[in-house]
């Protein structure tokens, strides 16, 4: 894990995000913009992607989001990035949950509950994926 990176990120999440009407699709898209821009550069794009999901969660939880829709936004945005530089959705998606329950274990209580709840109830996620990390 980059921590430069997860910090990095959750700057840059929280200034887009703050303040906006649709913080859900403002996380979304600034994932989508993240992990292009560091595409280029990555050793490990699988790394990369959890550290990127990460620190978007944790930059979601700094501005009072919802954890669990931010998750699976966060693992949305991460996946379609992906796809559009010729990796593997399932692959992403399986870095970007990694990252996501990373970041919601940090924070504690019941948010890794319901962080994974609504990971598992998401129709837009793999549903495979999502239960080979969950466990």
């Amino acid at each position: 894990m980059l921590v430069q990176l997860v910090d990095d990120t959750k700057n840059v999440v929280v200034a887009a995000i703050k303040g906006t009407d649709d913080i859900l699709t403002a996380l979304r898209n600034t994932v989508m913009h993240q992990v292009s821009g560091l595409a280029k550069d990555a050793v490990s794009m699988t790394g990369s992607l959890a550290d990127i999901a990460e620190g978007s969660v944790d930059a979601a939880v700094e501005v009072g989001a919802d954890v669990g829709k931010a998750a699976v936004s966060v693992v949305e945005g991460s996946m379609e990035a992906a796809r559009s530089m010729g990796v593997s959705g399932a692959e992403a998606a399986e870095a970007a949950l990694t990252g996501v329950l990373r970041a919601a274990n940090k924070v504690g209580g019941e948010t890794l509950n319901t962080v994974k709840s609504t990971l598992s109830g998401a129709a837009s996620l793999p549903t495979e994926v999502v239960k080979k990390v969950l466990g």
